[in-house]
């Protein structure tokens, strides 16, 4: 029951100070705060609005002209009771007048909403789609939309059954690349908010909806509550900015109805069949889209590319940039056209421009080096790509390519023209858990079936001229992997001569993939041994996979939750101001610290304590990057006229956030590290690990999929009472009700709208029951 003896209607215009509208008439009859939902115990969106008429007293025209306005959030309006205790908040419509053109009294109508529906058509900032964040952040990022900044109240229906991450969704990742068809960063591909929260939602088997100035978010399985009795529902809580702010127990106490009309009662079935789709939709490649052709825009004469992606080098004096592997007349190094008022002649102006617009490859560079023993020497991949046990063999297509120099530059070496020996050259290694799987490395064993077929381009070989350009090719079709899951890398080597008589300068891939067999389905299937013929089909858009090659996959991220461990560095705003980079969406790198900051992150640099930052409305810890040596002209802390800033993102590429939106301030905190040793991973064969909360076993240890199946069955084991009524008072859509059919029995409201003024409901009711222990059959279909 809604806790009020009498109701206020508050319109504040947050332009002007948010002040309070001066006090008008409602007619009566018009007060309607509606909660549009349906007859379906498994929805998943309440989407309320508060619909008014306001009285003109004198007949003017237009009278409430101000209110039609085609800003959203100019208007809020506050339902409050008579303790000031905030009932429901939402927004007048924007673009909406109606009256009637008459010189009398009349009345103006008016709707307000929760602003969910409007979330149709709107998208999150760029850097959401690009990034993963915890499930709540994306419950965050996208409810900050409706203009409503209310706290957030979690009661997830699924835990994960590492002991570090359970029911805390805030440390459980997703992609949201998942939410994104873009290859080139156009927003129109961008899934707007609605559809995100739908799929969200569907996904974790929750329903929403706004009460007391608050977002709920309830599993469809926490109403665990026996017809006489009561229960209490845990909650985590996360503030109006979204971090975390602790729990909260609901004490749920059952109301009797007290009916004002005759209900009409149905009765709905149990499912025979519960089929849930996951479109894991695995890439064929198993490496990244860019993995080799990074590509950037020239904007100036002169400037440093950004950062290679995906690669690392291993050694001091190798260096990892973009290259020009595929016309041997263009040199392989450098983007610019002009630097420090040279002047080029046509024709090298002419190479220089051809350079820029050429295809600029992933390549390892080691000008500075002439080696006699590349061991050692090589770029591999940043994060190198599990792979469970389940596809047995992959295909591999490569080709690398060599730049090189005769040291002396004197001769002809005819031996180059040998392919083995070229392949003590030309390297290459692909691990598979730290072992090596294949290699043409003279000290690989079995090298000889996994050697590069070499070819030359550019100048003859018999020329002293340099440099010279080397090329192996690589193709294997079934390639078996080991029995256990693993993780794969792969090295490239730098060149080197044994007889020190070549200096190897480049050296990269113009063609790598690494390709499997990818699932691109997962369809779990639930029935019942029930003579009913009745089932239902859902999506869920993330799931649990070891793998990493679908976006779509949940993560799990560990931290250290003990503060105390921890030192907050102020952090001062974003920089440069002077260049009009001013919020809001707008996501910096270069964020300025104190003068004590600056001093303490120096210190943690050079004595390898390690730096983290807290996202605004995370609980975990993440990792800052603290290697910029690949970035050319990049370094960690810089000062600048007596003002100190640092280049800041994590370890896994995010970006470290500072930013206005509403007229509040977004920015994630730093952190020094009282420790240099890192936060344990979570094992990653706890992401196909999960359990349904009130589950009579503590850890099911089954896929995602089978326990959301699972739980459609346990929250309808048996038919289940349905009726629409309307009964006398406010009642409100969290609690639960009574109602005397056969006995009393629970029932939740999944359609409700409250006459304020007349302190009637209309209502949709639908049976509660959960039964946890329901026999079932489990079937999983892969389709690849």
């Amino acid at each position: 029951m809604i806790p009020a003896q009498k109701l206020f209607i508050t319109i504040i215009n947050t332009e002007v100070n948010n002040m309070p509208l001066n006090e008008e008439f409602a007619q009566r009859g018009t007060l309607k705060l509606n909660y549009n939902g349906s007859d379906d115990r498994h929805q998943y969106m309440m989407p309320s609005e508060l619909s008014f008429s306001m009285e003109v007293s004198d007949a003017s025209d237009l009278f409430f002209e101000h209110l039609f306005t085609g800003n959203e959030s100019n208007y809020e309006v506050v339902l409050t009771n008579e303790n000031d205790l905030v009932i429901w908040r939402g927004h007048i419509l924007p673009e909406q007048y109606e009256e009637p053109y008459e010189h009398a009294l009349l009345y103006v109508n008016f709707t307000a909403t929760d602003g969910l529906a409007r979330l149709k058509g709107k998208t999150l900032p760029d850097h959401m789609y690009q990034n993963r964040y915890s499930v709540i952040r994306f419950f965050y990022e996208c409810l900050l939309l409706t203009n409503l900044q209310q706290e957030i109240y979690f009661a997830p229906a699924f835990k994960n059954d590492s002991p570090d991450i359970g029911s805390n969704w805030n440390k459980i990742l997703i992609d949201g690349a998942t939410y994104s068809d873009s290859d080139d960063n156009n927003d129109d591909n961008n899934d707007d908010c609605y559809k995100i929260m739908e799929s969200l939602l569907e996904t974790l088997g929750c329903s929403l909806f706004t009460y007391l100035g608050k977002w709920y978010i309830t599993g469809h399985n926490r109403y665990e509550i026996q017809d006489s009795g009561t229960s209490i529902i845990q909650y985590y809580k996360y503030s109006a900015t979204g971090a975390p702010a602790g729990f909260l127990d609901m004490i749920i106490e059952p109301e009797l109805m007290n009916l004002e009309a005759i209900p009409q009662i149905s009765l709905k079935p149990p499912y025979q069949k519960v089929e849930v789709t996951w479109n894991i939709d695995e890439r064929s490649s198993i490496l990244p889209d860019d993995i080799i052709v990074q590509p950037y825009e020239n904007n100036f004469d002169w400037q440093n590319p950004p950062q290679v992606l995906h690669w690392v080098a291993s050694s001091v004096g190798l260096g990892i940039r973009r290259e020009v592997l595929t016309d041997p007349k263009l040199a392989t190094s450098g983007a610019f056209l002009s630097a420090g008022g040279v002047t080029y002649t046509n024709d090298e102006l002419e190479r220089r421009r051809n350079m820029v617009s050429a295809t600029l490859f992933a390549s390892l560079n080691n000008f500075s080096l002439a080696l006699t023993d590349n061991t050692g020497y090589y770029m591999e991949l940043e994060r190198p790509i599990y792979l469970k046990s389940d596809p047995d063999s992959i295909d591999i297509e490569m080709t690398i390519v060599g730049k090189f120099a005769y040291i002396d530059n004197s001769g002809p070496f005819p031996e180059l023209n040998e392919d083995d020996y070229n392949n003590n050259h030309l390297n290459y290694e692909i691990l598979y858990n730290g072992q090596t799987l294949i290699s043409n490395l003279p000290s690989f064993i079995n090298r000889d079936a996994y050697l590069l077929d070499i070819s030359f381009e550019g100048e003859s070989l018999s020329s002293s001229a340099s440099p010279k350009r080397i090329v192996g090719r690589l193709s294997l079709k079934d390639m078996v992997l080991p029995t256990t899951g693993g993780f794969l890398q792969l090295r490239i080597y730098a060149m080197g001569g044994a007889a020190n008589n070549i200096k190897g300068q480049t050296v990269g891939c113009r063609i790598l993939s690494i390709n499997y067999t990818a699932d691109q389905e997962h369809i779990y299937e639930m029935t019942r041994p029930i003579d009913w013929t009745t089932s239902i089909e859902l999506d869920i858009t993330h799931g649990g996979n070891v793998n990493d090659i679908s976006d779509s996959h949940f993560t799990l991220e560990n931290g250290d939750p003990n503060e105390s461990n921890y030192t907050e560095q102020d952090v001062l705003g974003v920089f440069p101001f002077a260049l009009g980079l001013v919020p809001p969406f707008t996501v910096y790198n270069y964020i300025e610290v104190t003068a004590a900051g600056y001093t303490a992150l120096q210190n943690a640099l050079t004595t390898g304590v390690l730096i983290y930052g807290l996202p605004t409305n995370q609980s975990v810890y993440k990792l800052i990057n603290t290697d910029y040596s690949g970035l050319f002209g990049f370094q960690m802390l810089k000062e600048n006229a007596g003002r100190f800033f640092a280049f800041l993102e994590y370890a896994d590429g995010s970006p470290f956030l500072y930013y206005e939106i509403f007229g509040t301030l977004i920015k994630d905190a730093l952190f020094i590290y009282n420790s240099s040793a890192a936060v344990p991973d979570i094992d990653r064969a706890f992401r196909e690990k999960w359990s349904r909360i009130n589950s009579t076993v503590t850890d099911e240890n089954k896929r995602y999929g089978e326990v959301r199946a699972q739980m459609v069955h346990d929250t309808q084991p048996s038919e289940l009472v349905s009726f629409d009524t309307s009964v006398f008072g406010l009642l409100d859509p969290w609690s639960v009700k009574q109602f005397k059919i056969k006995g009393v029995k629970n029932f939740i409201i999944t359609d409700i709208s409250l006459g304020l003024d007349q302190g009637m409901t209309r209502l949709t009711a639908v049976q509660l029951k959960l039964d946890p222990d329901v026999e079932t059959e489990y079937n999983l279909i892969v389709e690849e």
